[in-house]
C-alpha cells in the first residue's frame, strides 16, 4: 500500500524493537527504515492525537513510501528482546510442517518464564494439527529453527540471551473451536490470537484441552 501525506494526517512511527516499553520513542515518517517493522500513530486536523492505530507495518520503498501491513501491535511478543510478530510465527510454522509433512488447524503462543530467572524465559506453542508429525519433538526443534531464521532477534534471544527452546503442547481436536463458542466468537470475523506477552488466552486454552 502507498502512504499518502496530504490529507491533513500526520503519522508516527514506533519501533516494534521498544513498543510499549518504558524507553518506547516515535519517529516521522522521514526517518523510518525500510524493512523495519512500526506501530502507527495517528494525529489529524480534526482533533484525533496520536491515535494507536494497532496495525503494524514494514516499509518496502521510500519514493513513494509504500509498506505492508504484517502484524497487530497486540499480537506481537518482545518480553526478552525476541520481538516475534505474527507474520514470522505463521512463516516458521509453515516451513516446519512442509519440512515435517504436519497440517497445522489452529496455533497460539504465549511466553512462560524461568521460575529462577524472570530475566529470561522460552515460548510455550499451544498447536491444533490435522495432521500430526511422526515426531513431536523433533517438529518442535525444527520449528524453533525456523523461527530463528525468520527472525533475528529471536535467534538473538536464544543464543545471546539465554532463552529456552520453545516447548509445544498438542492441542485435542476442536479446542479452539470450543474457546471460541464459549466467548460466543464463532464466525469468520473471529479469529484464533496467534501470540500474546500475556498467558490470558493460553491458560484459558490449556483448562479446556482434557
Amino acid at each position: 500500500m502507498t502512504l499518502m501525506l496530504d490529507y491533513g494526517v500526520f503519522y508516527e512511527f514506533v519501533p516494534m524493537k521498544v513498543y510499549g516499553r518504558p524507553e518506547q520513542y516515535a519517529v516521522p515518517v522521514w526517518e523510518t527504515e525500510i524493512g523495519t517493522d512500526y506501530a502507527i500513530l495517528v494525529s489529524t486536523s480534526s482533533g484525533l492525537w496520536r491515535y494507536d492505530m494497532g496495525d503494524v507495518v514494514r516499509f518496502t520503498g521510500k519514493r513513494p513510501y509504500r509498506f505492508e501491513i504484517v502484524g497487530r501491535t497486540h499480537q506481537n511478543i518482545n518480553l526478552w528482546g525476541e520481538d516475534l510478530s505474527v507474520q514470522q510465527a505463521e512463516k516458521a510454522m509453515d516451513a516446519a510442517c512442509r519440512k515435517c509433512g504436519a497440517k497445522v488447524k489452529e496455533f497460539t503462543v504465549a511466553p512462560v518464564f524461568f521460575q529462577d530467572n524472570t530475566n529470561s524465559g522460552y515460548h510455550q506453542w499451544l498447536v491444533e494439527f490435522t495432521r500430526e508429525p511422526e515426531d513431536l519433538e523433533a517438529f518442535a526443534n525444527t520449528l524453533d529453527l525456523f523461527v530463528q531464521e525468520y527472525d533475528y532477534d529471536y535467534e538473538g534471544f536464544r543464543h545471546r540471551v539465554g532463552g529456552g527452546r520453545l516447548k509445544m503442547i498438542k492441542a485435542r481436536p476442536g479446542l479452539f473451536y470450543d474457546w471460541l463458542d464459549s466467548k460466543g466468537k464463532l464466525g469468520g470475523q473471529h479469529k484464533i490470537p496467534r501470540l500474546s506477552s500475556t498467558r490470558n488466552y493460553i491458560e484459558e486454552l490449556l483448562k479446556l484441552n482434557v
